[in-house]
């Protein structure tokens, strides 16, 4: 009896440790200079702020699931959805929030619940980038739908104004719902199924491990944005994502923890913030 006991026991310790673990009473201050840069001394950051209700931003981690390592989590609805298993296909928290104009433009639609990190910062050399990935519950049933939930990252010039999205696929498309799927661009996309003991277990160990501990049921798979910028110069980071046309049907985006760096280029004839 003691040894059925510890062995439930020991299960449920392993299934708690495993699980994709939320904090979203981190300051932003720490997300940004701790969690989403890779070296603090070599970026200077300041005027961080964010736009939000709460629960909608997080520091997440794990230790067993290797894309959920460690980053920060921004979501249309609440942080604390992304727990898996993927239980319900229809998971949504109404924050009755504002969009935001430039996502607007982007998917030329009324956006709505939109978070909004920015900050300004100053490189140390001619180039910079990150890495992360879009999730949502709008798949797979919403795909082609005005229901194209949106993610950007703009990054502007701030002596020159000149300023630019570059969170897109390498076709030069925004991301998207409608741009990332199952049949347009897959080769971007990871379906995550509805969590079925016997039948996921049957499929590879990352979609067993998607659908047992995280409830969106689709992802992009990890993308990088960059840039070349100007050493020394200031430029304004404008992190949003938004529901478009209507408040339900959460989606996020998994910024990569420590991935917001300075990368040195070789070639540094042109850069597109500037020309």
């Amino acid at each position: 009896m003691k040894f059925f006991i510890f062995i439930i026991f020991f299960h449920i310790c392993i299934f708690t440790y495993s699980q994709i673990r939320i904090y979203p009473d981190r300051k932003i201050d720490f997300l940004v200079r701790d969690v989403l840069l890779e070296n603090k001394e070599s970026i200077i950051v300041k005027n961080i702020k964010i736009s939000k209700q709460k629960n909608m931003i997080s520091l997440f981690e794990s230790e067993n699931i290797e894309i959920f390592k460690k980053g920060i989590l921004l979501s249309t609805g609440n942080v604390f959805a992304v727990k898996g298993p993927n239980d319900k296909k229809d998971i949504s928290t109404r924050n009755y929030l504002k969009g935001d104009l430039e996502l607007n433009k982007i998917v030329n639609s009324e956006t709505k619940d939109a978070v909004v990190l920015e900050f300004d910062f100053v490189p140390m050399s001619d180039s910079i980038s990150f890495n992360y990935f879009f999730a949502s519950e709008e798949y797979p049933e919403y795909v082609g739908s005005n229901l194209n939930d949106v993610f950007a990252f703009i990054i502007t010039n701030e002596e020159l104004g000149i300023k630019k999205n570059l969170a897109i696929l390498p076709n030069g498309e925004p991301i998207t719902i409608n741009t990332i799927n199952k049949n347009k661009n897959s080769s971007f996309f990871i379906e995550n199924p509805i969590f079925h003991e016997s039948f996921i277990k049957s499929k590879s160990n990352e979609v067993y491990e998607l659908s047992r501990f995280c409830q969106f049921d689709g992802f992009t798979k990890i993308l990088t944005a960059g840039s070349k910028v100007v050493p020394n110069s200031t430029y304004h980071i404008k992190i949003a994502i938004a529901d478009v046309g209507d408040y339900l049907l959460d989606s996020a985006v998994f910024l990569i923890g420590n991935s917001f760096k300075n990368v040195y280029k070789k070639n540094k004839k042109t850069n597109p913030l500037k020309n």
